[in-house]
């Protein structure tokens, strides 16, 4: 599967957050696939910082980090779905993998199928 983004030069943006944020931004890291993680917060910290390690790896492997906020902007509960407006924007498709009905992830659906953006839903057990 690696190999077929690769080849069509799949860029990975997401958001940085815990679960299948992270697991898309490792994927594409191994798989030296491009990633560009879009925060909620400025630049001068990493939220959550459990991804500190995580942010410094997309860096060295020539990704990004982006924002629009300024430093010292803490990751407030509102700001996400200003991220999420970015992350659907930037994208081509969107890929929901398991989400609360008002979860983040639903935002950024929303927001992508406005912009007239594929959007792709995936149950997270086979079972669903």
């Amino acid at each position: 599967m690696a190999i077929i983004l690769k080849e069509q030069q799949v860029l990975i943006i997401s958001g940085l957050a815990l679960g299948v944020d992270a697991i898309a931004h490792k994927a594409a890291l191994k798989n030296a696939l491009p990633t560009i993680a879009v925060v909620a917060h400025g630049l001068d910290k990493i939220y959550p910082p459990e991804h500190t390690v995580l942010a410094k790896d997309i860096i060295r492997q020539q990704g990004g980090l982006l924002t629009e906020f300024r430093s010292k902007t803490k990751p407030d509960k509102h700001n996400f779905p200003s991220r999420n407006r970015i992350v659907a924007g930037m994208s081509d498709a969107v890929v929901v993998i398991e989400t609360d009905i008002k979860g983040g992830s639903m935002i950024t659906a929303e927001l992508a199928n406005g912009y007239n953006k594929d959007v792709f839903a995936f149950p997270g057990r086979t079972t669903d």
